[in-house]
């Protein structure tokens, strides 16, 4: 995942994602933090927009979801110590 992805989620708002990577749908998905449409479909693109415009209960729990994704998901110090944990074992 790219760097510009987890400061998406870290932003504290729901993710609205027309990449077609995925990987990038799952973890939207997985997690809760977003909708997911397929790109070019602006009847697609309004209703997500809506969909967090008309539930603010919603769209606050959603965006708190992906705040604590990305500070649990992305947090460099702890992947860099996973990465060097199994760098080591190899």
């Amino acid at each position: 995942v790219i760097n510009k992805v987890s400061d998406y989620f870290a932003s504290g708002h729901p993710v609205i994602n027309s990449c077609a990577s995925d990987e990038m749908k799952e973890l939207i998905a997985a997690n809760e933090v977003g909708l997911n449409y397929e790109a070019e479909q602006l009847d697609a693109a309004i209703e997500a927009i809506l969909y967090f415009y008309n539930d603010m209960t919603k769209t606050e729990r959603i965006g708190k979801n992906a705040r604590e994704f990305a500070l649990k998901a992305f947090d460099r110090k702890r992947s860099h110590e996973e990465l060097q944990d199994t760098l080591l074992q190899l």
